[in-house]
């Protein structure tokens, strides 16, 4: 079986290089070359005597002992560097599931998150947030999702797109019921280093929760890096050995010129995230007192991490509407809850330069003036 098209891309190409404000997107703003540079102090001779080269497969040494650094108890020969996180997670469906298999993944959920393991004729089952329930994940929901052929569990947190923390007491609990089934769980949580309680640290890892637990990871969202496509993957040896094979039929190594940017970028993490954190908490305070101020149109529950959010939309229109007249009327692009395979819903990021994100939700105010 193919994976189907991917149903945000066909947003995000059709506006996101043409709309004015583009709040659909779900990272921080892109930060130039020459701004990285400036934040890391990186050397330019340094930067311009880079070779070439093939690297290893799995990244530099020094890239993974950096990685392995964010998950304590782990070492950098449980790590392997991929293009993003969406060459980990095909990878991990492939070498973990059969057809037939079952895999439970948190939902609404990002596309990528299990129409690879769809695509492998397993059988998927959605473990829902729901807005009425402050979207928090309800364990015996997902006990009752998981069956005898139940291989994999997919959790995502902070989680796109509401921006909701799953507690480590909770994660410990879907932990336990993995072990119990004999079945994997695997986190995503590229997200960790931007909560929005103020603190500047980042978010602790359940992959902390035994050598068993799988976890990907980015520079991708959080950093302003998009360009640079580096991930990762953290799992036992035994499958990051197999991994590694997989991965030679694929992007096989990451540029050296990637490698070399990501291990700086991480190096100097607290100085890039501290520019991007500047915005995105400022935002995230001025979205949530705008949805305060507009109950009669949203649904809203505050995200607690990450850059993106999911109210429910309370007009007497579908979400694709609303967001292409959105864009029509005022050049505010939000994404529509058809790419999460859902209804009446719309996800705005709050990454932006902070001056524009207030100008697109003003914006959005005239827009629902007019209705």
């Amino acid at each position: 079986m193919r994976p189907r098209p991917f149903f945000m891309e066909r947003w995000l190409m059709a506006n996101r290089f043409h709309v004015r404000y583009n709040l659909a997107e779900s990272g921080v703003s892109d930060l130039t070359l020459n701004e990285l540079i400036s934040l890391c102090d990186i050397d330019l001779k340094e930067l311009m005597s880079i070779k070439l080269k093939d690297e290893d497969t799995r990244g530099s040494e020094a890239l993974r002992e950096e990685i392995s650094s964010l998950y304590p108890g782990r070492s950098a020969e449980e790590v392997m560097v991929t293009t993003g996180t969406s060459e980990a997670l095909f990878i991990l469906f492939h070498l973990l599931l059969n057809p037939g298999d079952t895999c439970v993944v948190t939902f609404p959920a990002f596309q990528g998150l299990y129409e690879t393991a769809r695509s492998l004729s397993c059988r998927i089952k959605f473990w829902e947030l729901r807005i009425e329930e402050g979207f928090v994940p309800d364990l015996n929901r997902l006990a009752d999702l998981m069956d005898d052929r139940t291989r994999l569990v997919v959790v995502n947190t902070p989680h796109n797109p509401t921006g909701k923390i799953i507690p480590m007491e909770t994660l410990s609990e879907v932990h336990r019921l993995c072990r119990e089934r004999g079945a994997y769980l695997l986190m995503d949580e590229h997200y960790r280093f931007l909560p929005l309680n103020g603190s500047a640290g980042i978010l602790p890892s359940a992959v902390t929760l035994g050598g068993d637990v799988i976890g990907t990871g980015s520079i991708v969202k959080c950093f302003g890096l998009m360009g640079l496509r580096m991930g990762w993957m953290v799992a036992p040896l035994d499958l990051l050995s197999a991994a590694r094979d997989f991965k030679d039929y694929l992007t096989h190594t990451l540029s050296p010129i990637s490698d070399f940017l990501s291990l700086k970028a991480l190096r100097n993490r607290e100085a890039i995230l501290s520019v991007h954190r500047s915005h995105v908490l400022k935002n995230a305070a001025a979205l949530n007192q705008w949805m305060r101020g507009h109950e009669a149109f949203f649904g809203w529950t505050p995200p607690e991490g990450g850059v993106v959010s999911y109210p429910r939309i309370l007009l007497d229109m579908d979400a694709d509407r609303f967001c292409q007249d959105l864009i029509d009327r005022q050049g505010v692009f939000l994404l529509p809850a058809g790419s999460f395979e859902m209804e009446g819903h719309v996800r705005i990021g709050f990454g932006i330069r902070h001056d524009a994100f207030l100008e697109a939700l003003d914006r959005l105010d005239r827009y629902l003036k007019d209705m």
